[in-house]
């Protein structure tokens, strides 16, 4: 409750609508996507979320971008930043770790939820994040989830839970 929390990379704002509900009337919430449609979407989604207008709002952030010509983010500190599922491709590794080093202050702690596509761009990502960061992960091993893969007899993108 209360915290300031920023989402880069929110897509439609799935997950900035459930931090929205957490931070409580005290806290204020910040979506940002390069895309201006998802922007657009998130927008739509933390309205009709029930968040309070005031306390919540979703920019366009693509990250390379100063934070001073962002309005949003002009000034402003964090004491939680989340990602989820945004380093999908080698070339958003660099641009997304300036992002977090460009937002993050000492203070402020970051979650970034990375589905594993590649070990390769998984360590290259770990690598970079520990030139800037401490790393902590958490355990995942009893959590249950889903992802995509190719079962047999299903074809591609076919779901599967995993323990």
């Amino acid at each position: 409750k209360g915290a300031r929390v920023l989402e880069l990379g929110s897509g439609p704002a799935f997950t900035a609508a459930v931090c929205a509900r957490l931070i409580g009337e005290e806290g204020s919430l910040l979506a940002t996507d390069g895309e201006p449609t998802s922007v657009e979407l998130a927008r739509e989604n933390l309205l009709v979320s029930g968040a309070h207008p005031d306390r919540v709002g979703a920019a366009r952030y693509w990250w390379g971008t100063p934070i001073e010509e962002i309005p949003e983010l002009k000034g402003k500190e964090w004491d939680v930043v989340i990602a989820a599922d945004v380093a999908y491709t080698d070339e958003v590794l660099g641009p997304l770790v300036e992002a977090l080093r460009v937002v993050c202050s000492s203070k402020t702690t970051a979650f970034l939820c990375n589905g594993s596509r590649s070990w390769k761009r998984e360590r290259s990502l770990r690598n970079a994040l520990r030139e800037h960061f401490t790393l902590s992960e958490i355990d995942t091993t009893d959590l249950t989830y889903v992802t995509e893969r190719e079962a047999p007899g299903q074809g591609a993108g076919a779901a599967s839970a995993e323990a």
